[in-house]
């Protein structure tokens, strides 16, 4: 039985985060239209990323682009992680403003 415990948050527009804890040991491929960034809090997750397997540690954080397709499976009994999903429109917004100061 897949239990998720989620608290998600959004602070701004094109930015969402959460703090997520699931005793599934595997979730299955997928893909995101934000950029992900997975933050681990313990143990010792695997993430398939296109296809290349990733071994992390605990304290560990991944980036994973819009349209990369991924799965996690997690070696321990729970896992607990932080996420963050970033529109890409809000980050082009950012990179111009940044662009135009310099």
């Amino acid at each position: 039985m897949k239990m998720i415990r989620s608290m998600a948050v959004s602070i701004l527009a094109g930015v969402q985060y959460g703090f997520h804890t699931i005793s599934e040991k595997y979730e299955p491929l997928h893909w995101h239209d934000e950029l992900e960034i997975l933050y681990y809090l313990n143990g010792e997750p695997s993430i398939l990323i296109d296809g290349v397997r990733y071994q992390l540690s605990k304290k560990q954080a991944v980036v994973i682009n819009s349209g990369q397709v991924h799965n996690t499976f997690y070696h321990d009994a729970t896992a607990m992680y932080l996420c963050v999903h970033i529109d890409l429109a809000f980050m082009e917004e950012y990179y111009l403003i940044y662009a135009c100061i310099e």
